[in-house]
């Protein structure tokens, strides 16, 4: 006989809590969350949790209208069950409707969806109770445009990073003062499964005042977790969104090597390989959608070209002398080298030719003596 079989509700119930402090508070189970073990615990308490769910909406325990002071003692623990359902949707990453079928990360956004739903009617069935929430956390649940749909923007806390610090200080030193007063509350749900047969525990033996005063605060510090889950819960959707597809989907396209292949199979093909210039180069030309390699490429980095344009002087400067230019164009033949003139050349260019000449061209128009005029001219 099943340890859940024959118990009454309230029995049924704090039997999943007890687990659920087990297995998400205290990690009794030592495997990773992605293991198969792990997720399997998940959803057997995802399922008890929503029997037990279904059970006090067909009982009618609360109604629309009523306030916390209205409600029995007895009935304010199963005001969680959608705190609890919130926080094990968030961590589950397996289909709950076919166990047998499990993904890393299929499952994963539309689990958190569901999460978010669960976390938003728990804080607004709190908030029309009255006296749980405070005026900030009422204000930002009345604020919601669809009050069971909230908007991503509508969720997260304010923008300004030293306003959102400060948030966190005050809600980090509010749940440690809450959960320090409700603290032989978890006692009580850690020891609830191992108990003795007719065992009653210390929590079991408190007046009615105390006990409801510590399932209040135990209310508060659960709207305190939510507000910070839901949080999270949407930069990890965020995330998600923007994931490359898991399963890509096969290219239409036929594989040319597949074709080439038909026709000859050492792989000979008359197929023209269509020609694209470098700099004329997408991405799509070089992988497909679904990352497929097209054709190689190589990986290059222009970092130190960028560094010269940033530290140059950005204007093309020289990079040799005159002298060096005229050597390297003579080295390289695009200059005419100057002949240089033989030795005993009888040429009428020559430097002692001409001088030569001028000095005939001057005595001929000068006769010997011209220019004695104290002695006889002859």
């Amino acid at each position: 006989m099943s340890q859940r079989e024959g118990k009454t509700i309230s029995e049924r119930y704090k039997l999943a809590v007890s687990k659920y402090y087990s297995i998400i508070v205290n990690g009794e189970i030592l495997a990773r969350k992605t293991s198969e073990a792990y997720q399997d615990q998940l959803l057997d308490l995802i399922k008890e949790f929503k029997l037990v769910r279904n059970i006090t909406e067909e009982l009618s325990l609360f109604s629309d209208n009523e306030i916390l002071d209205e409600i029995n003692t007895a009935y304010i623990p199963f005001l969680n069950l959608d705190y609890y359902l919130g926080n094990l949707y968030a961590e589950c990453l397996k289909n709950p409707k076919n166990e047998k079928e499990q993904d890393a990360v299929e499952f994963k956004e539309a689990n958190l969806s569901i999460a978010k739903r669960y976390l938003v009617r728990f804080l607004v069935r709190l908030d029309s109770l009255e006296k749980i929430l405070d005026k900030d956390q009422s204000l930002k649940v009345q604020s919601f445009n669809e009050t069971y749909n909230p908007t991503d923007e509508e969720l997260v806390t304010s923008k300004d990073p030293a306003r959102k610090r400060a948030e966190k200080i005050a809600n980090y030193k509010r749940e440690k003062e809450l959960s320090e007063k409700f603290g032989v509350l978890d006692e009580y749900y850690e020891k609830y499964k191992n108990r003795g047969v007719g065992e009653e525990l210390e929590f079991d033996n408190f007046d009615d005042e105390t006990i409801k005063a510590v399932y209040i605060d135990q209310l508060k510090f659960f709207s305190l977790k939510s507000f910070n889950l839901l949080e999270s819960i949407v930069f990890e959707m965020q995330v998600l969104k923007n994931r490359p597809t898991q399963r890509p989907i096969q290219d239409s396209t036929p594989d040319d090597r597949a074709e080439d292949k038909k026709v000859d199979d050492y792989g000979f093909t008359t197929k023209l390989e269509s020609v694209v210039r470098p700099d004329q180069m997408k991405v799509s030309d070089l992988l497909s959608k679904q990352g497929k390699i097209l054709r190689p490429f190589t990986i290059t980095s222009d970092k130190q070209a960028l560094k010269q344009k940033v530290f140059g002087t950005g204007q093309v400067l020289p990079s040799m002398s005159v002298e060096e230019y005229l050597d390297y164009e003579l080295a390289h033949g695009k200059m005419a080298q100057p002949e240089e003139a033989a030795k005993g050349d009888s040429s009428d260019d020559s430097d002692d030719e001409l001088e030569k000449r001028r000095w005939d061209d001057w005595k001929d128009e000068h006769p010997k003596g011209m220019g004695n005029t104290k002695s006889n001219i002859g």
